[in-house]
């Protein structure tokens, strides 16, 4: 019916092959693939994960963690390890999310390597605030996930990406999502 249907409209489908799920990865790392298929294959996993990562959805975000991952947020100051204190760190911002912005939506605005073993993200997410008037809201973020040579997520790093006003960063403070307002 699918190809069908876009016959119909003239469109050509492209199949893609789809790299194997990180978890089916060994913990040696010895499996004959090198640290750049490794980290190619977490940018993967990473672009397709990161836009629905604000979702209550369940994903598989997580098995791109080693289970020891540090998770490391210079906004607040805040460091947690272990994938557990991860996956609830996720549902607590995944439930607090709506509370402060109506019709969220993620954007991976960039996802590069810079390092050997890093990955660098720059992302956003975009909604209307529902505690004031000034319109469209967005959470601007910058995140390093460091990768180990088992293809594995070992530490992530989220930073703010520079607020626009003094009275943002202020703001950003006592809030607990920094943003900055488009108005």
């Amino acid at each position: 019916m699918r190809t069908s249907l876009a016959r119909w409209w003239g469109l050509r489908l492209v199949q893609q092959a789809v790299p194997p799920k990180p978890s089916h990865m060994g913990m040696s790392g010895d499996h004959g693939q090198g640290n750049d298929e490794r980290l190619n294959l977490v940018k993967y996993h990473l672009r397709r994960e990161l836009p629905v990562i604000h979702q209550a959805t369940p994903t598989d975000t997580l098995a791109l963690c080693h289970p020891n991952v540090i998770f490391r947020d210079n906004i607040h100051g805040i460091t947690l390890q272990g994938k557990r204190t991860l996956q609830l760190s996720l549902m607590a911002f995944r439930q607090s999310l709506p509370l402060l912005v109506s019709q969220p939506s993620c954007q991976v605005l960039w996802l590069d390597r810079r390092a050997s073993q890093q990955l660098h993200a720059r992302w956003r997410i975009v909604g209307f605030s529902r505690t004031s008037l000034t319109g469209q809201i967005w959470l601007d973020a910058y995140t390093v996930f460091h990768v180990k040579n088992t293809g594995l997520i070992e530490k992530i790093e989220l930073d703010n990406v520079m607020p626009r006003k003094s009275e943002d960063k202020e703001r950003a403070r006592h809030w607990p999502f920094a943003y900055s307002s488009s108005a």
